[in-house]
């Protein structure tokens, strides 16, 4: 997904898509520690080589995850929508897309430096070095020093001569994968959440009415009820299942009205008693 030389350390800020972080499956169905750890791999990736990778260790995954000993439960969570490539590294699809994205702004900004540093006339100094020399050690600085026939040689660089820098190499086109659409179980997690229903999409309820075609007004209807009966806190999934059934198939007293008319008939005089008591 990602060239082996995209390399964004230095970079420390990293783009946060927030519409589709809050629409995503992990958001609807992670637990706190869960998208603590998948939002801490996320991070972690930015900054290795090539970015937007992991590598495929057990023993590391938990040390950047976080989760140490908990790794093995949390995995499968922590690492929803990540890709095992051939490199033997796991790559995910939108952090790759906005590595892929940061990547070309570096390299421009760099032929930028350089066409001004050759303007200026330092054509023979490369900035690129400069840019990258707090990211990355080099080679013949990490080496000692030797003898040749006799006199010391010294590991330090010859700055009388200096090379022109190579041209930096164009990252060729990654695929990106776009995220799957969300379940109807996920979208309806999703909306019960909003309004006080503590479930997740792979709840069976969820996965019931999803299967059953219920629809977002019945569930928004259902929870309305459910509050009139259980006002203070938050509502179990099982506490709303016979109120869903209810609303679906709805039982009428002798006169022909359902509950849900005879309770808005209910608020409608208790809201004129109030009015009347105000005067």
């Amino acid at each position: 997904m990602v060239p082996e030389d995209v390399d964004l350390r230095g970079l420390p800020f990293m783009p946060l898509d927030v519409v589709r972080l809050m629409d995503s499956d992990i958001y609807a169905l992670s637990s706190g520690d869960e998208f603590k750890a998948a939002l801490s791999l996320w991070c972690r990736s930015w900054l290795q080589v090539p970015a937007a990778s992991l590598p495929n260790d057990d023993r590391i995954l938990a040390h950047l995850s976080g989760a140490g000993p908990r790794w093995k439960r949390m995995k499968g969570m922590a690492l929803h929508g990540w890709t095992l490539c051939s490199d033997n590294r796991w790559y995910h699809p939108v952090v790759s897309e906005k590595a892929l994205d940061a990547w070309k702004h570096r390299v421009a900004q760099r032929e930028r430096a350089q066409r001004r540093w050759q303007a200026s006339g330092n054509a023979t100094a490369s900035p690129t070095a400069h840019a990258s020399a707090h990211a990355t050690a080099s080679a013949t600085a990490m080496q000692g020093t030797g003898t040749v026939k006799g006199k010391e040689k010294s590991s330090a660089p010859d700055l009388t001569t200096v090379a022109p820098p190579n041209p930096p190499r164009a990252a060729p086109p990654a695929e990106v994968r776009e995220l799957p659409e969300p379940s109807r179980a996920t979208l309806i997690a999703v909306l019960l959440r909003k309004q006080g229903v503590v479930i997740q999409g792979m709840h069976p309820l969820a996965v019931q009415w999803a299967a059953e075609s219920v629809t977002d007004q019945q569930l928004t209807e259902a929870i309305a009820i459910a509050r009139m009966r259980k006002p203070e806190g938050n509502i179990p999934p099982a506490y709303l299942e016979p109120i869903v059934a209810e609303v679906r198939e709805p039982r009428r007293d002798a006169s022909g009205k359902t509950l849900s008319q005879l309770l808005a008939e209910r608020d409608a005089a208790e809201a004129k008693e109030a009015a009347n008591a105000s005067r």
